[in-house]
């Protein structure tokens, strides 16, 4: 039975129910078959097809470029922090210590994102090497000789002078425009510069080898802070004696008691821990949520701390996670990351899962 005969079926209202056992349909060929416009029907599949791709394409991009910048911005962070705790009279302080642990935590998950992004060549992993000045506008790197599409035409960058209130550009025939920071969220076809005396040495390289170290390597225990070395005095250990058989002791002779074994420790085993929740994103922290934790490079803080990306955790049971929000005070960030939700996009998921299973 070939399209024909199935589409009789279709329309026959004696038939409860038609089947195609030669040829297979998906959902766009029965929308042109039954439509009264085929035509008109292939163009707005055709042009929803294309719209979805573009809203794919830029939410992917802005997922890696996210990436990119917490790198730059912990690699910076890491960089003046470290040259403070070293300026500090005394050494670095505790506080030094813990802070440049946590920066070197963080920068060992997201060097291994941005190596990722290399090793399938995206461009957006040059950034890394960019010797200018980045701005960050609804999500893109601004710097001078960044291209591309803005409705419809190429561009490219002039430079950051005036960027407070707009990005100039320059049009493929040499004409000088101002685009707002609003109108920066439409862009397509975004790529860094290709001038190639903009680029040096990886950004990585500005820190001091004993970092380098410790942020490529894969298990590093974290730092503590330095302490004085005090002499230790070792007293002559006691010779253990059996105990008499009397009841009554030498109430001035001293006697050492039998040891005892130690108690059995029982190790508990604790559930595996159940991931089928729901994932809702939202740019604000509820007011009384169930339990928060905050992202920090690829693990999971009690607690929020400022400047990080939050989760919400609620539980059916113990160990049974019911539903996850993740709380982005950043809406380019959290609309990009909804619309990768929308997609079923498993990065997502597979991403909280990971954090989830490490931290709980």
């Amino acid at each position: 039975m070939g399209k024909k005969g199935w589409a009789q079926q279709v329309f026959d209202p004696t038939l409860t129910s038609c089947e195609n056992t030669d040829v297979g349909f998906d959902g766009e060929e029965l929308a042109v078959m039954l439509s009264r416009n085929p035509d008109a029907t292939r163009h707005a599949i055709r042009a929803k097809r294309e719209a979805r791709q573009a809203e794919s394409h830029a939410a992917s991009l802005l997922a890696d470029l996210t990436v990119i910048r917490e790198y730059l911005e912990a690699l910076s962070l890491l960089e003046k922090r470290d040259r403070t705790a070293r300026s500090r009279e005394h050494g670095p302080s505790t506080q030094d210590v813990a802070g440049i642990n946590r920066l070197v935590t963080a920068l060992r998950g997201l060097h291994g994102q941005v190596q990722a992004l290399r090793a399938v060549a995206n461009p957006m992993a040059a950034l890394t090497r960019l010797q200018q000045p980045i701005l960050w506008v609804e999500g893109l790197p601004i710097h001078a000789g960044l291209t591309f599409e803005h409705q419809g035409n190429p561009v490219t960058v002039r430079d950051l002078r005036g960027a407070d209130t707009g990005i100039r550009v320059t049009d493929v025939g040499g004409n000088v425009d101002v685009i707002a920071h609003v109108d920066l969220a439409r862009a397509r076809h975004v790529q860094p510069t290709r001038v190639e005396g903009a680029y040096g040495a990886e950004g990585l390289t500005r820190l001091r080898a004993e970092l380098q170290e410790r942020i490529l390597s894969a298990e590093v225990a974290p730092q503590t802070p330095a302490q004085p070395a005090v002499p230790i005095e070792l007293a002559p250990v006691p010779e253990i004696q059996p105990v008499p058989a009397v009841a009554a002791a030498d109430p001035v002779g001293e006697t050492m008691p039998t040891p005892r074994p130690a108690p059995a420790v029982r190790t508990v085993q604790r559930p595996p821990l159940r991931l089928r929740y729901g994932l809702t994103v939202t740019e604000q922290l509820p007011t009384r949520p169930a339990q928060v934790y905050a992202i920090q490079g690829d693990t999971l803080t009690p607690g929020a701390v400022d400047g990080c990306p939050l989760v919400i955790v609620e539980y059916r049971a113990e160990r049974d996670v019911r539903m996850v929000t993740l709380v982005l005070p950043d809406h380019t960030r959290a609309e990009q990351t909804r619309t990768l939700l929308r997609q079923h996009d498993p990065r997502v998921r597979a991403r909280m899962d990971q954090l989830l299973l490490a931290a709980i």
